[in-house]
């Protein structure tokens, strides 16, 4: 009895994660303005400097109106790559897609 109440649980746990993820994509997110390469390698040039946390919102696919949103410290690698850290997580970011970046510290 307790084996088939625990099986449950985790079978709506797994419905419930399935949902999130479908609302993720149904709901969109805001899409702030595209800024020029200028502007945007002004403002990730800031932020490698000064160390401080950005927000990012790029381009998911070429074409396409799907964004996403990262937010995290901007680290760059000898060989000039940018990656985004987070709590738990590090990125690469290819610097092309990207829409819009904003200074949060």
């Amino acid at each position: 009895m307790q084996k088939a109440i625990f099986d449950n649980r985790i079978i709506n746990f797994g419905f419930l994660k399935i949902l999130l993820k479908k609302s993720k994509k149904i709901i969109p997110l805001k899409k702030e303005p595209q800024l020029n390469a200028d502007l945007i390698i002004d403002r990730l040039n800031l932020a490698l400097s000064f160390d401080s946390k950005v927000k990012i919102q790029f381009n998911v696919e070429e074409d396409s109106d799907r964004v996403a949103n990262l937010e995290g410290k901007l680290l760059q690698s000898s060989k000039g790559y940018l990656f985004l850290q987070n709590k738990n997580d590090l990125k690469k970011i290819d610097p092309a897609k990207i829409r819009f970046i904003h200074l949060i510290d």
